[in-house]
């Protein structure tokens, strides 16, 4: 195409360069054109009516026609090739429009031939697509009204179902609240009953084994211990004896020893019971002889009474302390007796400077437990509240984190008022193992080395935790038994290490139990530090305690006479003494946890992991 179009173009340069030339020609050319394009006009109007979609093409080729000069015989012979392609493109468009709109009306007259219909049919038919619409219309309606009335069904039972549901979790906290109600009371009956049964231990016991006197002491009352009739008559029956014994050997030491041989002896000796002894009739050898055998018979009777005081006086140590308990407990009645709605507080368990523990009940998990009450001065100003506050939700905070099987678990915490919270603990059915001393005295040394293994553990996790934990108030009345198991608790002065250090300066001294506190703890100067080997010298003191019968350093003492004397900053050495035989394993033992240096002394480590401790087997 492109060619044609560069051929069309140079015709006109020729046509052009041609008239130039030849200007006489170009007056009778111009009113030629002018003719032939009137006459032109009138056909290519019609043609454009029919063929409005004409191209651009078949419009050139015509006007070239049309616009054929004459004489220009050599022109027209060179533009009759480009003519004749220009009109062949022209006459193939007009073919392929005219194919297209035939093609166009067929397809009209063949729709308008399957389109027609009569009158009468079409009206049967629409009326039956009309009543196929209708029944469709009609079941996809019955379609949703069943629909909506399932969901409306569905709807209502599951109302029903709500409904139901909440009527039995509303009968079920009912039933809850009824039985912890009635569960309550009952556990109130028997707590009243067992308080009622150890009034009567105590009144009954009392004439026995003592009770306690309020007796005046310059200008204040004092309670002290009196012996029952018991152990009076014991002690009666003891002196008189004695005295006995004593005329005895007054009697002995006035006789003559007079040298018998072998055979004298003897015979004396069986001729003793033989004698008349109305008469009197006895020599001094005989009298020695009989006054040695009532001697040998007022010693065993001595001995049995002395076990039996012993006993007795057992018993009067168990007495006091349940009286004690009983007294505090009568004149300590908890002002909740349902903490929170949840923990039923039963029988006092311990009282402290600010705080009592009593032995209750979870109504809601439905197992016994400890709450401790703690208590706020009413006098204290503020800031003494605040700091106290401080302190117990400290201890609160280290003790909720502590999880081991050798370590009183703490399960809740609840405010009470605005001077008192409680905190809910794990409950230790055994006693702790101050009582367990006072009763058995002296502990052999494979029990007592059960009991420092299972301290140790639990004082190895506190110090192998991210948060390292002195408990610096270790001691005998801290370490309770459970089921076989020991337990350490109360946290009150326990003392939190950063993760990557080991000491920390010691900022509360004064505080915590003399007796099992080391040296360092007793310096006066300032900038004091401390670490968890604290722990380790208290670990020491009592398995002393526990295989003597006594403490090492200070035994007998008040914590005045302690801090005043300064027994603790003197034990540079502990002493062991001659009974009972205790092995070379377990003094060296104590001697490693009482070493006066703390540089020197064990860690927790050491002492957890020596063989010792490890190996139960070389236990005597």
């Amino acid at each position: 195409m492109s060619e044609e179009i560069q051929q069309s173009n140079s015709g006109q340069q020729l046509i052009t360069h041609y008239f130039n030339q030849n200007p006489e020609n170009s007056q009778d050319r111009q009113r030629i054109s002018r003719k032939r394009k009137m006459d032109s006009e009138l056909p290519k109007k019609k043609m454009s009516l029919k063929l409005k979609s004409d191209d651009e093409s078949s419009n050139d080729n015509i006007q070239l026609q049309l616009t054929n000069p004459p004489n220009c015989q050599t022109i027209y012979k060179y533009l009759k090739s480009n003519k004749d392609v220009s009109n062949e493109a022209g006459n193939q468009s007009k073919a392929l429009q005219l194919k297209n709109t035939e093609e166009g009306k067929q397809k009209a007259q063949g729709n308008d031939k399957s389109s027609f219909v009569k009158p009468k049919d079409s009206k049967v038919i629409l009326q039956s697509v009309q009543k196929q619409n209708d029944d469709e219309a009609n079941k996809l309606q019955q379609k949703l009204m069943e629909k909506e009335q399932v969901e409306k069904q569905l709807r209502q039972e599951k109302q029903q179902l709500e409904n139901e549901r909440q009527e039995l979790i509303q009968q079920h906290n009912a039933f809850k609240k009824r039985t912890q109600v009635v569960f309550a009371e009952a556990l109130k009956q028997v707590e009243e009953l067992k308080r009622e049964k150890m009034r009567e231990y105590l009144e009954r016991e009392r004439y026995r084994l003592g009770e306690f006197v309020s007796s005046r002491n310059n200008v204040r009352f004092v309670e002290e211990w009196q012996d029952g009739y018991e152990i009076k008559q014991v002690k009666q029956n003891l002196q008189k004896l004695e005295n006995e014994r004593n005329e005895l050997e007054k009697q002995k030491n006035e006789i003559k020893d007079k040298s018998l041989s072998k055979i004298q002896k003897d015979k004396q000796t069986k001729l003793l019971f033989d004698l008349d002894l109305q008469n009197g009739d006895l020599d001094n050898n005989q009298r020695k002889l009989r006054i040695q055998f009532q001697l040998s018979i007022l010693k065993k009777e001595e001995e049995e009474l002395r076990l039996k005081l012993q006993k007795l006086e057992e018993e009067k140590q168990q007495l006091a302390y349940k009286t004690r308990r009983f007294m505090e407990e009568q004149g300590a009645e908890p002002k909740w007796p349902l903490i929170a709605q949840r923990y039923q507080t039963l029988g006092l368990l311990g009282k402290g400077g600010f705080s009592e523990v009593y032995k209750s009940f979870d109504l809601q998990e439905f197992r016994v437990c400890a709450c401790k009450i703690h208590y706020l001065n009413p006098q204290w100003n503020e800031n003494a509240k605040n700091n106290y506050i401080k302190h117990a939700l400290r201890e609160n905070d280290i003790h909720k984190r502590l999880k081991h099987i050798n370590i009183v678990s703490l399960y809740d915490t609840q405010e009470i008022d605005q001077d008192s919270f409680c905190t809910v603990l794990e409950f230790c059915d055994g006693t702790d193992l101050n009582q367990h001393l006072k009763k058995y005295k002296i502990l052999a040394e494979k029990e007592a080395k059960l009991i420092i293994r299972q301290v140790l553990a639990a004082l190895h996790y506190m110090s192998c935790s991210p948060t390292k934990i002195i408990h610096y108030d270790l001691k005998p009345q801290n370490i309770l038994f459970h089921k076989g198991e020991v337990k350490i608790t109360d946290f009150g002065l326990c003392k939190v290490l950063d993760y990557d250090t080991t000491r920390q300066e010691l900022t509360s001294q004064g505080l915590g139990t003399y007796w099992y506190l080391p040296p360092e703890c007793f310096l006066e100067q300032q900038n004091i530090q401390i670490s968890t080997k604290v722990d380790v010298w208290s670990v020491g003191v009592i398995l002393f305690e526990m295989v003597y019968g006594k403490k090492p350093f200070g035994d007998g003492m008040s914590q005045e006479r302690i801090a005043q004397e300064r027994v603790i900053l003197n034990s540079y050495q502990v002493k062991f003494p001659q009974k009972p035989n205790i092995s070379q394993e377990c003094k060296d033992f104590i001697t490693k946890c009482l070493t006066y240096n703390m540089e020197a002394r064990w860690n927790i480590s050491e002492a957890y992991y020596c063989n010792y401790i490890q190996n139960l087997k070389t236990t005597n």
